[in-house]
């Protein structure tokens, strides 16, 4: 009974992984084209950043959010030249993931429908969503009550990080 259940919630087998894998790289490559991945991406993380600077709540003094801002700003720029250097991985592993998550009939399709002229800037402006009016609204109202858990959350791992390490020098 577990080896059917296991059998139920297993990966798609393929019958021949390297050609599932070729066709799987070939959706990538036909649906993130390489000259626009570094936009599409980076793109997606400044919406995703001004979403978040957007929930900073309006009790944070102006001088602070002006700090926040401009530091976030900075780390976005460092973290886009990280992401550069990790597109090919990042772009590899989308790869195989789509060959362990869909079947080679599915992959087939995929590749079919990214070919067409919807097929092709699906994926593409599916990244830029998260920019979307609608989306970034909803976003916002979820970050915006996520940051306002942050301070209780930091005052707990405080608490408990000053009582355990009470604890050590006692030991």
């Amino acid at each position: 009974m577990a080896a059917m259940i296991g059998a139920l919630f297993a990966a798609p087998a393929h019958a021949d992984e390297q050609s599932a894998l070729a066709l799987a790289r070939q959706i990538v490559a036909d649906a993130y084209p390489e000259e626009e991945r570094a936009a599409m991406f980076g793109g997606a993380a400044d919406a995703a950043v001004a979403q978040m600077m957007s929930a900073v709540g309006a009790d944070v003094p102006p001088g602070v959010r002006a700090i926040v801002e401009e530091e976030t700003n900075r780390f976005l720029a460092d973290s886009k030249d990280v992401l550069a250097r990790h597109i090919p991985a990042l772009m590899d592993s989308y790869a195989i993931a789509y060959r362990d998550e869909f079947t080679e009939a599915e992959l087939r399709d995929i590749a079919d429908f990214v070919k067409t002229p919807t097929g092709s800037t699906f994926l593409t402006r599916s990244v830029k969503m998260i920019g979307n009016p609608a989306f970034a609204a909803a976003n916002q109202a979820y970050m915006a009550e996520i940051m306002a858990m942050m301070p209780e959350l930091r005052q707990r791992v405080e608490t408990r990080v000053v009582a355990y390490l009470k604890t050590q020098d006692a030991e």
